[in-house]
C-alpha cells in the first residue's frame, strides 16, 4: 500500500520538465524516488479526509478502508495518465499497480484500457491531433464546482496582495498553487486536476496573471482552460459545456 513518509521533506516534481531519462543509473533511480513521493503527495490529497488516517497509519486501516484508497488510487492513475502520459510510468507506485491490474484484479483489463485511452487521447490532444470528448453531464457538475473553487481561489489571491501591498504581476502559478496546497479538500476539483491548470499557467502567463490579479472572471478562466485542455475553441468548448446539462450520460471512467 503506498505510504507517505511526513519526515522527509515533501517532494514537488516537475513532470513536464522530464522530457529524457538520466544516463546515469544513481541519477534514473533518484528520479524514481522523487516520482513515486510525488505520486504518494498526490494520492493522499486525491482522499478524503476520512482515508488520509488509514493511508497515514495503514497497520490500523480496515479492509474496507483499503479497498477505497486502492479504488481511489485506479482512478487518479487514469485520470493523470491523460495530462502526464508516460512520465508517469516512472513511478513504481503506478506500474505496480498496472502489474495488479494486468495479472489479478477482475476488472483489470478494463482499467487498462482506460488507461491506454487516456494515455493516447492526452498525446493526440498535446500534438493538436485530437480534442478532448465533452459529453456527459458530469462535465457540466465538474464546470459549477470548478468555478467555485476558482472565485475562492481569486478572493484568497487578491485578500493576500491587499494584505502584503504586492501586486499580482508574476508567479501567479506558484501562488495559486500556494493556496491549493493549503487546504486540498477545499479544492477537489481544481486539485485533481492541477497538472493541467498548472501547464494551462505556463503556456498562457498572461491570462494567469489576469485572473490572479482579479481581472479575469473565474468562469471565463475556466473556459480559456478547458478550451486549451482539450484543444477545443475556448467559446466552443464554453457551448459545449452548456450543452451537456440536460445530458444522462455519465463522463466517469
Amino acid at each position: 500500500m503506498p505510504q507517505e513518509n511526513h519526515k522527509q521533506e515533501l517532494v514537488a516534481l516537475d513532470w513536464y520538465t522530464l522530457t529524457n531519462l538520466p544516463d546515469i543509473p544513481p541519477e534514473r533511480m533518484q528520479l524514481r524516488q522523487l516520482a513515486d513521493e510525488d505520486f504518494r503527495q498526490k494520492l493522499r490529497k486525491f482522499l478524503p479526509e476520512s482515508l488520509r488516517l488509514a493511508f497515514d497509519h495503514p497497520d490500523q486501516a480496515t479492509d474496507d478502508q483499503y479497498r477505497q484508497i486502492f479504488q481511489r488510487l485506479d482512478r487518479l492513475i487514469i485520470v493523470e495518465a491523460e495530462s502526464m502520459g508516460p512520465r508517469l510510468l516512472q513511478s513504481d507506485v503506478v506500474v505496480s499497480r498496472l502489474m495488479k491490474w494486468s495479472d489479478e484484479l477482475e476488472n483489470g483489463a478494463y482499467l487498462l484500457q482506460k488507461f491506454g485511452e487516456a494515455m493516447v487521447r492526452g498525446a493526440k490532444i498535446r500534438r493538436g491531433q485530437g480534442r478532448g470528448k465533452i459529453e456527459g453531464a458530469e462535465w457540466y457538475r465538474f464546470k459549477e464546482d470548478a468555478v467555485e473553487e476558482l472565485k475562492t481561489v481569486q478572493q484568497r489571491l487578491r485578500a493576500a496582495a491587499g494584505a502584503t501591498s504586492i501586486r499580482i504581476i508574476d508567479g501567479s502559478w506558484s501562488r495559486i498553487e500556494a493556496v491549493l496546497d493549503e487546504n486540498p479538500s477545499a479544492f477537489p476539483r481544481l486539485y485533481q486536476n492541477r497538472e493541467s491548470l498548472k501547464l494551462f499557467c505556463y503556456s498562457s502567463p498572461e491570462l494567469c496573471t489576469s485572473f490572479a490579479s482579479g481581472a479575469e472572471k473565474p468562469a471565463r478562466f475556466f473556459d480559456q482552460w478547458g478550451g486549451h485542455s482539450e484543444n477545443f475553441d475556448p467559446e466552443y468548448f464554453r457551448q459545449e459545456v452548456s450543452r451537456t446539462r440536460h445530458s444522462h450520460k455519465s463522463s466517469g471512467y
